[in-house]
């Protein structure tokens, strides 16, 4: 049986997914909960400002993600995702998840607390994932998974970007020396011109080469039967399964 992961989505942005056949990742400091990045924030400042510290703040910039649920559907994701009660709910097949090029899938961690993962025995690498997959206990009813790339510059390209901006040798062989803080601010502010930092706020992801990426779209459940149709007929257009409208309040009176 397949295992289905979901997104609430306007007609608008599905339209322009289905035309690029591409998912458009965002930066997560540019989602509207500010609070979104504090958890990977404190830990790179928590990070002796090295070159490992360094390649942290890069890939905080350059890593990109899009919002998921396992929920199928709640009277939660369809008010709160309504788009005057035009929304969608597009679903995909988790394993072809699996074919985009480069994704990870991180089911996301509920806590209002900052994690401590020093004694976990993770890599840098995943503890980096885990923390920006994680969320105040308030948003815990979108059970979401987070779909993350991460666009990470060539070591070839950086170390000698480092290099020429004289920086220490025994930092580019890994070794821990300490940066001055004004020294490290402005290495990063430099970096940005080099595009290795702040290099875009948004990435496409290409499903183009997966087969019928998109298993079925359903429209919200206070929908119009002429926005019912308008949809359907997007879809059969272009070999979408159409799920028809919601039933989840059938049977019940709203006003």
């Amino acid at each position: 049986m397949a295992n289905y992961i979901y997104k609430y989505i306007s007609f608008a942005k599905f339209v322009d997914m289905i035309q690029k056949q591409a998912l458009t990742f965002v930066l997560p400091t540019i989602w509207e909960d500010v609070k979104e990045n504090s958890y990977l924030k404190s830990w790179i400042e928590k990070q002796n400002k090295n070159m490992s510290r360094l390649y942290a703040e890069i890939l905080a910039d350059r890593t990109f993600a899009q919002s998921w649920t396992s929920l199928a559907e709640s009277d939660a994701m369809w008010r709160i995702y309504s788009y005057e009660k035009q929304s969608l709910r597009i679903k995909v097949d988790a394993d072809k998840i699996k074919l985009l090029n480069s994704v990870i899938a991180e089911p996301v961690i509920y806590d209002d607390r900052y994690i401590d993962y020093s004694n976990s025995g993770l890599r840098k690498d995943e503890i980096f994932l885990k923390l920006i997959a994680q969320k105040r206990t308030a948003f815990s009813h979108e059970q979401e998974i987070r779909l993350i790339y991460v666009d990470v510059p060539e070591k070839s390209k950086l170390y000698p970007a480092i290099e020429s901006m004289f920086i220490a040798s025994d930092i580019l062989n890994g070794k821990p020396t300490n940066i001055d803080i004004e020294d490290f601010g402005e290495l990063v502010k430099k970096l940005s011109y080099l595009n290795l930092h702040h290099a875009k706020i948004s990435h496409p992801i290409s499903f183009a080469h997966i087969d019928s990426f998109i298993s079925g779209v359903l429209v919200n459940p206070f929908a119009s039967s002429w926005y019912v149709n308008t949809v359907k007929t997007y879809c059969d257009l272009n070999g979408i399964p159409f799920e028809g409208k919601s039933k989840l309040y059938e049977g019940e009176k709203h006003e």
